[in-house]
């Protein structure tokens, strides 16, 4: 197959949900690889065609080199073909990310996830930065970068997909301004994704794949039915009590959704120093709103 045609493959199957994939750990601090294979499982079992990891879900920031290039390994291994594989960065120096491209290239991995380095100012930098992987494996923005740099790579068919992080107005203005030029992929909420699909986003993260199946394969079928009603139902009557959880916990959302986890029997609900874990008290909390959501099985 011909690199433009695999490029287009790529593309083509950038689309539906998404499963996120959180790095777990023991009480100890540990990386939990069990729970981390089974909810590789669970997301391809609810219907999510792309694997995942992430800067943030996946914690990269609390874990060493040697455990990301572990971590995305395991993905590769546990997915074992049946979804599409992305790897992601943590805040390297361009010749450790060059290094990691290569790894996940010969690891088998899909596309690449790129995080500029949090000081690397210059949109010159950042375009540089993204050419440079491009080079070794197909590369996915992510975040909310400048207009100048989304111009800047703009020749670049191997820069392919783009997560966005930013504000929705950032979403809609980046989805009006440069339509089509990248398989786009919303990050978060459903909610994100019933206002985004207007405007072309086909892709989306989606939260229920690692522990509610059922909710994340009731929406995906609304969604693609284009079934307003009941994608506005399960936002109002599910997502947003769950979300709203995330007010009342020191870690937000990785709170809530290891919770989640953990009250379903999939993963343990710790998280790495110096991030603080739930208390039990605290899980029976979530346990008490999530319970009559039917997000507890």
């Amino acid at each position: 197959m011909s690199d433009s045609a695999r490029i287009e493959e790529i593309r083509g199957r950038i689309r539906g949900p998404v499963n996120s994939m959180y790095t777990t750990f023991t009480e100890d601090g540990d990386l939990d690889w069990p729970g981390i294979r089974q909810l590789i499982d669970n997301g391809i079992d609810a219907g999510s065609g792309v694997s995942l990891l992430t800067y943030g879900d996946s914690q990269l920031e609390f874990l060493t080199d040697a455990e990301v290039f572990e971590l995305t390994r395991v993905l590769v291994e546990q997915t074992a073909g049946r979804a599409l594989t992305v790897a992601a960065t943590r805040r390297w120096n361009t010749r450790t990310m060059l290094e990691f491209a290569e790894l996940c290239r010969d690891l088998g991995v899909d596309v690449l996830m790129m995080l500029p380095p949090e000081h690397c100012f210059s949109a010159e930098g950042k375009i540089g930065w993204y050419k440079a992987a491009a080079r070794i494996i197909p590369v996915m923005i992510v975040g909310w970068p400048d207009r100048a740099v989304l111009e800047g790579v703009l020749d670049e068919p191997r820069i392919l997909s783009f997560k966005q992080d930013g504000t929705m107005n950032y979403a809609i203005d980046t989805l009006v301004r440069f339509p089509k030029q990248w398989a786009y992929m919303t990050g978060g909420t459903y909610k994100r994704q019933v206002v985004e699909r207007a405007y072309g986003v086909e892709s989306y993260f989606c939260w229920g794949s690692g522990f509610a199946p059922h909710i994340a394969r009731e929406f995906r079928t609304a969604i693609e039915a284009n079934d307003l009603a009941t994608c506005a139902r399960i936002v109002r009557e599910i997502e947003a009590p769950l979300f709203g959880l995330m007010e009342r916990f020191p870690e937000m959302f990785q709170d809530v959704i290891r919770a989640a986890l953990h009250l379903n029997g999939v993963t343990r609900p710790y998280l790495r120093s110096p991030r603080r874990s739930l208390t039990g008290a605290e899980i029976d909390e979530v346990a008490e709103v999530l319970r009559p959501l039917g997000l507890i099985r």
